[in-house]
């Protein structure tokens, strides 16, 4: 994470803790935080900074449709249109695949509409398969597989940097 965003990162969470804001996400986003990466920071222990989440996220689980919507989603290759010169195809992690799947379903079947995919995730990284495609511009790297009703559904979700709507001003 940036560290330009850890305070505005930080707002959001304590308002989620405090109730003032509802932040919902995949239980799998554990499994990527590699508790190595904890050593330097505040926590003791792994459970510790789970724990530190309790009560911010809204966490979901994956289901079958949950899973089988993100196995669409990775079917695809994907890259820009038009395919620029010696361009290579990009794939979609799995992980990814469930969080944009985890977020659609929190948007489609429990109805929150105002939904944001929040991630700075922009295509620049590579994953064990192949150079991985942005999340932040999917929109760029699918318009040949557009007319796919999950990738339809995928342009049309909001994808953003966190951040926070009124950032705090140093004064």
């Amino acid at each position: 994470m940036p560290p330009e965003y850890v305070p505005e990162i930080a707002t959001l969470l304590a308002e989620a803790k405090a109730g003032r804001r509802q932040i919902y996400a995949s239980t799998l986003m554990i499994a990527e935080v590699r508790p190595s990466w904890l050593k330097s920071k505040s926590y003791d222990n792994f459970q510790d900074f789970v724990a530190d989440f309790e009560g911010a996220l809204n966490l979901i689980g994956p289901t079958p449709t949950i899973l089988m919507q993100a196995a669409r989603l990775r079917g695809h290759s994907y890259h820009r249109t038009p395919k620029q010169a010696g361009e290579k195809n990009r794939v979609m992690s799995g992980m990814d695949a469930v969080h944009l799947a985890t977020c659609l379903h929190i948007r489609d079947v429990l109805g929150i509409s105002d939904i944001e995919f929040h991630t700075f995730d922009d295509g620049k990284g590579k994953n064990y398969e192949e150079r991985a495609v942005s999340l932040l511009n999917f929109q760029d790297f699918s318009v040949h597989v557009a007319n796919d009703p999950d990738v339809a559904t995928l342009c049309k979700l909001p994808r953003i940097k966190p951040s926070h709507p009124a950032p705090q001003l140093d004064l």
